[in-house]
This record gives C-alpha cells, sequence and structure tokens, in this order.
C-alpha cells in the first residue's frame, strides 16, 4: 500500500529526552527514599511509566501508590524538560520531508498527554502533527499495537498506509503488530531487528522515505 502517513514515537525519537526521565527518576527517588534509576532501567524502554510503577509496586520495590507516583513524576520530569529538552538531530528535516510529501503525521506516544504536550510545545512543533495518541488514552502500552492504531484511526488513515518512526523495541513491535512498516532509529545497542530498516539517525531515516516514496511511482 502506498505511504498515506508517518507516526512519530516521541521520547528518544523526536525529542532527546531519555536523560531527562532518568534525572527525574533520580529525583523522585531521592524525595520518596526508593533505589534512584534501576539498573534494568533498559528494559523499560518504550514502556508507559505507569506500567513501570505498578510492576515495581507489585514487586515489593515501590512502597507508594502508583498514581501517586507518576504525579509526582511528571512535576519533576516537565520542570526538566522546560529547562533543557533538546529535539534529536533531524527532526526538523524529518517533519519537512513528511510536509513536502502531503502525507498526514501523528505522534504516538507511551508518555502521558500532561508531559507530550509540553514536549511538543518546547520542540515547537505542535503544528506539524495532524494527530496525537498518548499511553494515558489507551488500555495497553506498547508493544501492545494499540497507541499506533488509535493515532492511524485519528488520521483516518489505514495503518498498513502508515509508517511509525520508532526508537524502542517495544515500540517497533508496537507498530509492526498494528500492520505498520517501521524505520527504528535505536538508541544504543537496543534490538529492533523486526523493523523493516534501522537507521543511524532521522537523517537517514529521511533517505530510507524518500526511497520508499520514489519506489511508489
Amino acid at each position: 500500500m502506498r505511504i498515506a502517513a508517518v507516526i512519530f514515537d516521541v521520547d528518544g525519537l523526536m525529542a532527546d529526552s531519555e536523560p531527562l526521565h532518568r534525572a527525574a527518576w533520580h529525583e523522585l527517588g531521592r524525595q520518596c527514599g526508593f533505589p534512584t534509576y534501576p539498573t534494568d532501567a533498559a528494559e523499560s524502554l518504550g514502556q508507559r511509566v505507569i506500567d513501570n510503577f505498578r510492576l515495581r509496586h507489585a514487586q515489593g520495590r515501590f512502597p507508594q501508590d502508583p498514581l501517586e507516583l507518576l504525579d509526582r513524576y511528571h512535576e519533576i520530569l516537565i520542570k526538566l524538560i522546560r529547562e533543557r529538552l533538546q529535539p534529536k538531530p533531524g527532526l526538523i528535516e524529518a517533519l519537512a520531508c513528511v510536509r513536502g510529501q502531503g502525507w498526514g503525521c501523528a505522534a504516538a506516544s507511551s508518555g502521558d498527554r500532561v508531559y507530550i504536550d509540553v514536549v511538543l510545545d518546547v520542540l515547537g512543533v505542535r503544528s506539524s502533527f495532524q494527530a496525537v495518541a498518548t499511553g494515558d488514552e489507551v488500555a495497553e502500552g506498547k508493544p501492545d499495537p494499540a497507541l499506533y492504531l488509535l493515532a492511524a484511526a485519528r488520521l483516518s488513515v489505514a495503518p498498513a498506509a502508515c509508517v511509525a518512526l520508532e526508537d524502542s523495541p517495544r515500540g517497533v513491535q508496537s507498530a509492526k503488530a498494528a500492520g505498520m512498516r517501521c524505520i527504528a532509529v535505536p538508541e544504543g545497542a537496543a534490538d529492533v531487528s523486526v523493523a523493516d530498516a534501522v537507521c543511524e539517525s532521522l537523517f537517514t531515516a529521511v533517505d530510507v522515505l524518500q526511497r520508499w516514496s520514489a519506489e511508489q511511482d
């Protein structure tokens, strides 16, 4: 099917936000008295924060109520985003490519709307997106396909006509489960082998999008 839309992940893909998440986790741990950023944190890439908190609460590692922790976490994180957030290299070029092709454009993030809205505003890219789907709007987070299916529905585009841009294994699995092609721009050595293409940066992801578009003509 011809490409009709591109759907962007947010954390780690559009925005260099993973260091800010780590900093927010450290500060939350300092305030609440639990261990700071866990050694198995890499396994949580692409996961909803509330699911992470619920799992650790069930394991007895976080005694506080997960929803209370989430509110405090967002307060810390949003402050850091406003102070320090930077776009990933190639973001503006990727959005320009999508716009130039006349494709629909959406964001599908495991993050909650309360801080994803702030990210889009700080990056100055909100107007580039016709739709946004966030983790607090679906029953199951990535790797479940619900987020990507919601984003496609809000664009009124068939999932098979969408290309997802992702950085995490969970996100790639989510996009593929939704029936989309996926270009991965991974953080570190993450296993994203099920993606249709793996790129070093958003600049090279643009090259893949342009090549796929040309192959359709």
